[in-house]
């Protein structure tokens, strides 16, 4: 007999076996869970059965022979034993499962594998904006010059000579001048005075006001991806169906078809107890 491997519920090589199947004892009488098979290392060959019993607060379990089932109904998920009851359970009859047992038989009991959650990480661009100077814009007031031409009317007085015959006397509007007489006609103009004032032509508000616009920006982000090496006929996804399965390719001979328990009248639908698929404690 080669070393011997623990298969329980959730173990690929244990879907096609009864472990999780109520077990009963000759008379009907339940006797606790299936709680795992314990078969040959080498060719998967039950040899043990593992049952459960108790309650959810003070639980013992035995192991039995693997011949001690009677009858399997995978419908039911029920699986009868020939001989064992509770009574001869808890009378020492059969031996207690624990490291002793394993001791005693050769063997090792293996935890159970836990699922490892393993992370991969990949770099995200992040992109953020901060406030920073763009520049200064200064203003005043500055004076220009420039020439503006303006068109005035001007008045002027001027003395209007008429000839004409006369009466002999020489009269400046109502008066008459006597002979050798000298009068002054003052004659008026206007003349351009030109004065500044300021005046409002505009009217100038300043204010901020923030604009939007878009830029483009690229960058070189990394990421993890997963890498399997080793025997890949080994992985399989989650999801997969059964028949999905990638075959095994065992170091030593193992037997092609399933092996019945010794002693089952009636053979499970689902193929037999040999556990199939790759180990896992």
């Amino acid at each position: 007999m080669g070393d011997l491997i623990f298969l329980r519920d959730g173990d690929r090589r244990a879907a096609e076996s009864p472990v999780g199947y109520t077990c009963l004892d000759a008379a009907g009488e339940r006797l606790g869970e299936l709680d795992g098979v314990i078969a040959d290392q080498d060719t998967y060959t039950p040899r043990y059965l593992v049952v459960r019993t108790g309650g959810w607060l003070s639980t013992r379990s035995f192991v039995l022979p693997a011949d001690e089932i009677a009858t399997l109904d995978s419908d039911a998920r029920r699986v009868s034993v020939k001989s064992a009851t509770r009574d001869r359970l808890r009378s020492g009859a059969y031996p207690e499962y624990g490291e002793a047992w394993w001791e005693s038989h050769g063997g090792a009991a293996v935890e159970p594998f836990e699922p490892q959650r393993l992370e991969l990480l990949e770099e995200r661009l992040r992109v953020t904006t901060q406030q920073m100077s763009a520049g200064t814009v200064r203003l005043r007031k500055r004076v220009v010059e420039r020439q503006e031409t303006v068109v005035v009317p001007i008045h002027e007085e001027y003395l209007v000579i008429e000839r004409g015959d006369g009466e002999g006397t020489v009269r400046v509007g109502d008066r008459e001048l006597a002979p050798g007489e000298t009068i002054e006609l003052p004659l008026i103009q206007e003349r351009v005075l030109v004065t500044k004032e300021p005046v409002v032509y505009q009217a100038v508000t300043v204010r901020k006001e923030i604009a939007e616009r878009r830029q483009e920006l690229q960058g070189t982000v990394r990421r993890e991806e997963l890498e399997i090496t080793g025997d890949r006929n080994l992985v399989i996804e989650q999801g997969a169906a059964p028949d999905q399965y990638p075959a095994a390719q065992p170091e030593g001979p193992r037997p092609a078809a399933s092996q019945p328990l010794a002693g089952a009248q009636t053979p499970p639908a689902r193929g037999g107890v040999r556990p199939s698929g790759g180990a896992r404690p």
